[in-house]
């Protein structure tokens, strides 16, 4: 019985080829849309996870605003603190500066007597350019901040494109020295221009300086803001390292009153 209906159905196979060949060939290309949707589906979350890992949302960040002077920044022990949980990848700080005089070049620049504003100078650690890689690669000639500039506290910047150009009269001039604010800074790189929004998390400021410099100048000025960017090791940890800040944020602020 089995078998006359397989001899039955094999007969009919063979009496409609084309009928056939088409069911076998739309089986086919269904099975291997199935395993590619599949497939790219599990790459998509893959891949939509490793972005979420890498987004700015990720970064905690604790903003104290109105200082004047570097005694207000956050003790280097409570960056330690917050370093020594396991739940904290790195820290970067940035520093908006305000000085009552902006900038001045030196006797061989391009503008030769005349000054030059610079509105949005930051004071930044290394670990700034590794929390935002995307500003970090918009160097275009020499270097972004060293170890050993930063451990030495070192007078360096890094100036933006278009202001280069205006102070050293060619963007490629790194090596130079200018002068911000009565002190004499050594261009050690040159940033390629970006968006003109402030508030863009990739805008690059015109003129950066070493935070541990800042730190250690005797210079008058004033810090409209210092932000504290805390990356947490993975999204997961985010609302851990939201607490943990917070409790020693707060514990350091009680204390300065």
């Amino acid at each position: 019985m089995i078998l006359d209906l397989i001899k039955i159905s094999f007969n009919s196979l063979l009496k409609n080829k084309l009928r056939t060949i088409l069911t076998i060939l739309g089986i086919y290309i269904g099975i291997v849309s199935i395993i590619l949707i599949i497939t790219i589906s599990n790459s998509a979350k893959k891949q939509i996870a490793s972005e979420l890992n890498e987004l700015d949302s990720l970064i905690v960040t604790a903003r104290v605003f109105n200082m004047k002077d570097s005694d207000y920044f956050l003790p280097k022990k409570a960056i330690s603190d917050l370093l020594e949980e396991s739940s904290i990848k790195r820290i970067a700080i940035r520093t908006e500066i305000e000085w009552d005089e902006f900038s001045e070049i030196s006797e061989n620049s391009y503008l030769d007597d005349e000054e030059y504003e610079i509105h949005t100078i930051e004071a930044i650690n290394r670990e700034y350019f590794n929390i935002y890689p995307e500003i970090k690669n918009k160097l275009l000639y020499g270097h972004t901040f060293t170890t050993i500039e930063e451990d030495n506290n070192l007078p360096v910047c890094i100036l933006r494109e278009d202001v280069a150009s205006k102070l050293l009269g060619n963007s490629k001039r790194v090596g130079e020295k200018i002068t911000i604010n009565n002190q004499e800074l050594k261009v050690v790189g040159i940033m390629r221009n970006s968006s003109e929004n402030e508030y863009d998390l990739h805008y690059v400021a015109e003129a950066y300086i070493l935070h541990s410099y800042l730190e250690n100048s005797n210079e008058e000025y004033s810090i409209s803001e210092t932000c504290y960017l805390i990356e947490p090791i993975s999204i997961n940890s985010r609302e851990e390292v939201n607490t943990i800040v917070d409790k020693i944020f707060n514990e350091y602020l009680e204390k300065e009153e």
